[in-house]
């Protein structure tokens, strides 16, 4: 007939979202191996497993909360877990360093981390706190206007005005990090 439409089909529902990151990764060394554990990842559907990483390249594929390493020579080595669900979809990857050879682990890495919300309007939270020596923040012109030692996961902003500053960390580990923060 003229002006009848016939729909044959199936509408088909793709999960796209992505696992929660892997919590509490830590590493552990016992000689030349190195022992990780973490904390279970979250999905929408089913987590199926876990990708593990050494600097950067899979080394090997879990379903369990813990991998080991073994066979390492003396060095630093930076170990990465990722969760990945039946879908595919992956986690952002938690990270980890550890030296074998030495007396040094560093339980959370420095290298990632974070100043959020950025832009900020009255506090912002730092990642790796327990990490953290003291904390300053400068404007553009290098002038610090906060500078703390008594550090916790949330610092108040709200006394800043709107522009562009830098937060200065200093960790335990004597390392520095500079990060841009905007006030809002």
């Amino acid at each position: 007939m003229v002006g009848d439409t016939l729909w044959v089909g199936a509408v088909i529902l793709a999960d796209i979202q992505k696992p929660t990151a892997p919590g509490n990764l830590a590493a552990s060394v016992d000689g030349s191996t190195v022992n990780l554990t973490w904390d279970a990842s979250t999905d929408n559907a089913t987590v199926a497993g876990y990708i593990v990483t050494q600097d950067g390249t899979k080394i090997d594929s879990v379903t369990t909360l813990s991998a080991s390493v073994s066979g390492l020579a003396a060095g630093t080595y930076t170990f990465g877990v990722a969760a990945i669900d039946n879908s595919g979809n992956k986690s952002t990857a938690s990270t980890v360093e550890a030296t074998v050879g030495g007396n040094s682990i560093n339980t959370a890495s420095e290298q990632q981390f974070i100043v959020f919300p950025n832009p900020a309007a009255n506090y912002i939270i730092l990642n790796n706190a327990k990490l953290i020596k003291s904390v300053e923040i400068a404007d553009v012109l290098g002038k610090v206007v906060l500078s703390t030692n008594s550090i916790s996961d949330k610092i108040d902003v709200s006394h800043l005005n709107k522009g562009i500053y830098l937060v200065r960390v200093s960790f335990i580990s004597s390392k520095l990090v500079t990060e841009k923060l905007i006030i809002k």
